[in-house]
């Protein structure tokens, strides 16, 4: 089966869960969502993303070809373009929040894309691995851990927090609730 994105043969196609996204919104006290223009460009009316940030752009099967005018990109891009998405972003200068491989991070290809563009970053870490699930609900449990990576023009130092999803999303319910 083709990827309707990337014309891969292998299934990209993995959906980030709700909890995942709520706390990228939790970000707000940080980013002004409501003041910036959002693409998810890898993402369909399906995505929780589009969900919880409902006037984004998105369903783009062109986005790394074409230039599109946003403020900040918030998608878990296509593992196997992973690194074309950032470079792109990084050219278009830029803001944006991904879901991305801890390894990606760790790794020659976005050491040097980072120094080429000059831009400094902040990785959430959660302390469990995160679980994709397809369309049909199936889940997903890579053998690898998951980090979402926020670059912003504006940081000046690279920082890593590490933190307990689950204890976050009590507190985000918590607040919601109050």
């Amino acid at each position: 089966m083709k990827n309707f994105f990337t014309g891969n043969i292998m299934s990209d196609e993995w959906y980030t869960p709700l909890n995942v996204v709520k706390f990228i919104e939790c970000l707000s006290n940080i980013i002004d969502f409501k003041k910036q223009k959002i693409i998810c460009p890898y993402d369909t009316n399906k995505s929780n993303f589009v969900k919880i940030f409902p006037n984004s752009i998105y369903n783009i099967t062109d986005f790394l070809e074409k230039d599109y005018d946003y403020d900040i990109c918030i998608t878990n891009p296509p593992f196997s373009i992973k690194y074309q998405v950032l470079e792109k972003i990084l050219k278009d200068n830029k803001n944006a929040i991904l879901i991305f491989p801890e390894t990606a991070i760790f790794s020659v290809t976005f050491y040097n894309l980072i120094k080429k563009y000059n831009f400094y970053y902040r990785i959430y870490s959660p302390k469990q691995r995160i679980y994709f699930y397809d369309e049909k609900g199936n889940q997903n449990r890579p053998n690898f851990h998951s980090v979402i990576l926020q670059i912003d023009k504006y940081f000046n130092y690279n920082s890593i927090i590490h933190f307990d999803l689950d204890e976050k999303i009590k507190e985000i319910n918590n607040y919601e609730q109050k």
